[in-house]
């Protein structure tokens, strides 16, 4: 679904406003690890964006959105439930 509104391509400054129109809290990470659907990545940069909904459980998602000369190359997800 992220990809349908931020594809590759896209100004990460851009992706950016973007994801926090949709209520994520983004910052830059440059070369840094991000894990995804079971799989760990190492030295990345990317828009890392976070956000979660709910009450007692709430479902978490956690976005990389990766760049290369300041344009998204990649987007990754990881997504779970947090709660007692």
């Amino acid at each position: 679904a992220i990809l349908q509104v931020i594809g590759i391509g896209t100004p990460v400054q851009k992706a950016g406003k973007i994801m926090q129109q949709y209520g994520f809290q983004c910052s830059l990470m440059k070369d840094k690890p991000f894990s995804a659907n079971k799989q760990y990545y190492e030295h990345l940069n990317y828009l890392y964006c976070d956000t979660s909904r709910g009450s007692v459980v709430s479902r978490r998602w956690q976005v990389a959105i990766v760049h290369q000369n300041s344009v998204v190359s990649d987007v990754l997800v990881s997504t779970g439930l947090i709660g007692p």
